[in-house]
């Protein structure tokens, strides 16, 4: 640690790399912080890279209107949807990237999805009737499907970064909550593109029910895939 009594270029407060500078009792004082070793240390390298794989996961999703809206209308004691996502999902990411067992939305009725596929040019699968997996709620009238698509696995490690996460949504007016449906929505060009640049890809898909007017009534958790 190093004091210095006098500083011609005024005081210095704050984090400088590897040194802390805090002002006390007139003089600047420097401690070098501290290093984790041992088991500490093994704590913190384990948690670190998931940590920013979450971060980058939940930051993704929240450039999303309709999934940020959707999350901070369920954020609860949260300080943001944002920070409420991130809680749900720091534990179950991968090294790299986010696994099947992440989730997009922070809470929601069971929600199971089959068939789900991404096909050369859409996003596919078979959606069963709502009415079987919720009490569909009074006024109900359609029915958008918010749907990630996590592409991971580069081919070209060197070139691409470990993940990247896009988004598609569908709205269907009058929906029919007695029967199962086929979704389908086309991917943009962007996520054709990184299809040729990624060997995996984990799909997220919940369904939101609203009014007709668009009022959120209800949403389900999210199913996942991997492709």
């Amino acid at each position: 640690m190093a004091i210095f009594c006098q500083n011609p270029n005024r005081k210095i407060s704050g984090r400088l790399g590897p040194i802390y500078a805090r002002i006390v009792k007139g003089p600047n004082i420097f401690p070098i912080m501290t290093i984790p070793t041992g088991q500490f240390y093994d704590a913190f390298t384990y948690k670190y890279p998931r940590f920013k794989v979450a971060v980058k996961f939940c930051s993704a999703l929240s450039l999303y209107p309709s999934l940020k809206a959707l999350n901070e209308s369920l954020r609860g004691c949260f300080f943001s949807g944002y920070h409420a996502l991130l809680s749900k999902n720091i534990n179950f990411v991968g090294l790299t990237a986010p696994t099947e067992y992440n989730s997009i939305a922070v809470s929601g009725f069971g929600f199971s999805v089959s068939n789900i596929n991404v096909t050369e040019t859409a996003v596919t699968a078979t959606i069963p009737a709502l009415d079987t997996k919720t009490e569909v709620p009074t006024g109900a009238s359609q029915v958008r499907f918010i749907c990630a698509v996590v592409y991971s696995d580069p081919v070209e490690a060197e070139k691409d970064s470990p993940f990247q996460v896009t988004g598609v949504e569908k709205a269907v007016a009058s929906f029919n909550f007695a029967a199962s449906y086929s979704f389908s929505k086309n991917l943009s060009p962007y996520q054709l593109n990184l299809g040729t640049r990624y060997q995996r890809k984990t799909v997220y898909l919940l369904s939101v029910i609203e009014s007709e007017t668009g009022l959120v009534l209800q949403n389900s958790q999210s199913a996942s895939a991997v492709i």
